[in-house]
């Protein structure tokens, strides 16, 4: 079974709420550039911004409003607050090879998913393609202590 028929998915869609209602904070497009829903943003000024450094806090990931997934420099867009057990897909890189489980990163280039870039607190619960179902973590086991 190809993976379209057995998962239907796009980049912004919440896939599950958790213990709480959806909950997602509204934020003035800052860049010059489009964001798309289901990239990663950063905080700026009054605002959010596309992920430009290594240096950057990520506030989340874009939320598909409707039929809305591009927002254009000066619009509204929102982001996944990421209560417990809340669940969105997102875009990955092209090149980023994904299993369930594993820790995802902001690829600086594209604001997108990826192996390596600024480390997240989220993992993958789910593959489709370059989309990914992502979830909050909210502990992390060390080892050797």
């Amino acid at each position: 079974m190809n993976n379209f028929s057995e998962v239907r998915s796009f980049a912004g869609q919440v896939a599950r709420a958790g213990a709480a209602q959806i909950a997602t904070v509204s934020y003035l497009n800052n860049d010059v550039k489009s964001i798309f829903a289901g990239q990663f943003v950063t905080r700026s000024d009054d605002g959010c911004k596309l992920v430009s450094a290594d240096t950057d806090m990520i506030l989340g990931a874009v939320v598909a409003m409707g039929v809305l997934k591009e927002f254009k420099a000066g619009t509204n867009l929102s982001v996944l607050a990421a209560n417990y057990g809340d669940e969105i897909w997102v875009q990955a890189v092209d090149s980023a090879k994904f299993n369930i489980g594993d820790r995802v990163y902001v690829d600086v280039k594209t604001s997108n998913a990826s192996n390596s870039g600024i480390a997240t607190n989220f993992y993958v619960t789910k593959v489709n393609g370059n989309l990914i179902k992502i979830m909050r973590q909210d502990s992390i086991n060390k080892t050797g202590e």
